[in-house]
């Protein structure tokens, strides 16, 4: 933040592991680096637990790693993030209907992210932040043991 950083992508575990690519790499080339790789396979701070750690740094926080749904990208807005970026599941929804198979998934994934505003009685995703949430016992953990 000294130096003039507001947002931040969190890209936390759950979605692409650079790990595991790296792994797969090595896989015909080093065998030791390819079996630390497949070990350490899931390493990493998840995206939930990046996004709840971050969010009283007044930062811009873009959840990215795992979302999968609209519900993903609700939970990380009511965590903290502004926004949430799902690769995997849009790739595959492109693959399998192209261009309008992708829209239709971002449609999907608005709709759900409006309502979960409804049904939290918040007036818009923003809001969803200073919404009263349930933390499951990992979160918590995480959340806890970085005091």
């Amino acid at each position: 933040m000294a130096i003039g950083v507001r947002t931040v992508d969190t890209a936390g575990a759950g979605g692409t592991s650079w790990v595991a690519v790296e792994a797969i790499r090595a896989s015909g080339q080093d065998p030791a680096a390819a079996a630390l790789g497949t070990e350490l396979w899931d390493w990493g701070v998840p995206t939930a637990a990046s996004v709840s750690l971050l969010s009283d740094l007044n930062l811009q926080i873009i959840a990215t790693g795992g979302l999968r749904s609209g519900l993903d990208v609700a939970a990380a807005i009511a965590l903290g993030a502004r926004a949430g970026g799902l690769a995997a599941p849009v790739l595959k929804a492109w693959k399998a209907g192209g261009y309008d198979g992708a829209v239709e998934y971002l449609r999907g994934v608005i709709e759900t992210v409006k309502a979960v505003t409804f049904l939290t009685g918040c007036r818009t995703p923003a809001e969803l932040a200073s919404a009263p949430r349930v933390i499951g016992s990992t979160l918590r953990a995480w959340q806890e043991g970085a005091r």
